[in-house]
């Protein structure tokens, strides 16, 4: 069996259970599931891969999550930013490896007759077993807080939009970091701008979008229910 024949195997018995669950196709993703709940969206993605020299094919999956009460915050913004489409996720749940790689695999040999039916259970298995659990259980203003702000993290780059999320996050959790969170993204950026020069635009656009996420949280109080961001 080569890839695109394991491929094609594989989303036929996907969208099969996937729709019976709820879940449509995000055509313009590949081969990605989403549903939309109220007040949140879960997205699973499916990569698919092979080495043909050891005859192997292999298939990840993850999971994220959107939760809108947070997301709604910074999204106005993303056009000034230079967003643009994709998918946002709140929480991303996949179990890395120390280089990054994804550890919700399994492997399986080409020229296994059962490839097909072994990666559609594993996938389905991690799914109903690991991935949407532990989406339920982030989706708690205090464990996304400790998610994504136990952990200090001064690195300038990455997705644009995680620190602004940090920011809503911390402040709808009542973290008293929030300030400290705020101040170190202002640091950075403000450092970059007068180490990058030719980068004025790209730094000062996320500086403003970050005072102005600030005023617009000023007022907002912390949730008196963890579970009340959906």
């Amino acid at each position: 069996m080569n890839l695109k024949s394991f491929e094609k195997g594989l989303r036929k018995e996907l969208n099969k259970w996937f729709s019976e669950k709820g879940f449509a196709v995000f055509e313009e993703l590949g081969f990605t599931y989403f549903k939309k709940q109220e007040g949140y969206t879960d997205y699973v993605s499916i990569r698919l891969g092979g080495k043909a020299y050891l005859h192997e094919l292999y298939a990840q999956v993850s999971m994220g999550r959107k939760i809108a009460s947070i997301e709604s915050y910074w999204e106005e913004y993303a056009d000034l930013l230079g967003i643009q489409g994709g998918m946002r996720y709140t929480m991303n749940i996949d179990q890395l490896d120390e280089r990054g790689v994804s550890q919700l695999a399994i492997t399986v040999k080409d020229d296994d007759t059962e490839a097909v039916a072994k990666a559609r259970d594993y996938i389905i298995q991690t799914f109903e077993n690991l991935l949407y659990p532990q989406a339920e259980l982030l989706t708690d203003i205090k464990e996304l807080d400790r998610l994504h702000n136990d952990v200090p993290d001064t690195r300038r780059y990455g997705s644009i939009e995680k620190w602004y999320r940090r920011m809503i996050i911390a402040k709808l959790a009542g973290n008293e970091n929030y300030k400290k969170i705020l101040n170190i993204y202002l640091t950075m950026h403000n450092e970059g701008l007068q180490e990058e020069p030719g980068n004025k635009d790209f730094y000062e656009k996320r500086i403003f979008v970050a005072n102005e996420l600030d005023k617009k949280l000023n007022n907002v109080l912390p949730l008196n229910d963890p579970k009340a961001i959906v």
